[in-house]
């Protein structure tokens, strides 16, 4: 009883209108076929990074080995211009060195009568030497004040004296009283010829040519035997 009821009180209206299913027409679906479908593809980045992560991690330790050769390139040429400067300045100071033994040795070759060096250097009895010409002149001076007081003093004329007087000393009576040559430093006296002093000459050239010097040229032939009016032979 109760199943029947329930149908009977069900109602079924059919009296709502039917709407009709939108038809698709086969040309918009043909249409939609033909479309290919867009398929979005996503670039990363990562991809692209990676190899340049890559290459400049490997850059690295190269440039790094160029900078460290290059650094030790400039040390080598930093310790070669250490070494050259270290040379140039020993060279240096030999060259002021031997300049200042050349003026040493150039005030010890130098006359003490004119002050230039000694390129004709005579040596005296006490050991001193001086030049040529400067002696000459000195013991010229000690001749012209000797015939001033011995007018007739003639080095080369000895007197006659008669031999039955010479054994009575009479001789040193006779003789004429010599010039009284000395030397013009130390005043020893000289009583005989000087003589060249080969040593000095020597030291003098070597001293000119360290200071790139010439000897002075000799414009008069010079006298074999300078001292001969002075000492006799």
């Amino acid at each position: 009883m109760s199943r029947r009821r329930q149908h009977s009180d069900l109602v079924v209206i059919d009296d709502l209108p039917t709407i009709p299913a939108k038809r698709t027409s086969s040309k918009a679906t043909r249409k939609e076929n033909k479309c290919p479908s867009t398929e979005v593809i996503e670039i990363s980045s990562d991809e692209d990074d990676e190899p340049v992560a890559k290459r400049a991690s490997g850059a690295g330790p190269a440039k790094m080995k160029l900078m460290q050769a290059r650094i030790k390139e400039l040390e080598r040429d930093r310790d070669a211009l250490k070494k050259e400067v270290a040379k140039l300045q020993k060279e240096r100071k030999e060259s002021q060195a031997s300049k200042q033994s050349a003026t040493d040795l150039e005030d010890a070759v130098c006359c003490e009568i004119c002050s230039s060096k000694m390129w004709s250097p005579y040596i005296l009895e006490c050991g001193h030497s001086f030049c040529r010409t400067d002696l000459e002149d000195w013991f010229q001076g000690a001749l012209n004040r000797h015939r001033t007081q011995y007018p007739h003093y003639n080095l080369n004329a000895q007197p006659a004296i008669p031999h039955n007087l010479l054994g009575f000393g009479v001789a040193a009576a006779f003789q004429m009283p010599q010039p009284s040559y000395t030397c013009p430093k130390c005043r020893a006296a000289v009583r005989s010829k000087p003589i060249q002093n080969f040593v000095v000459k020597h030291v003098v050239e070597l001293v000119a040519k360290s200071m790139r010097e010439t000897s002075p040229k000799k414009v008069v032939a010079p006298n074999p035997n300078p001292w001969a009016r002075f000492f006799a032979s």
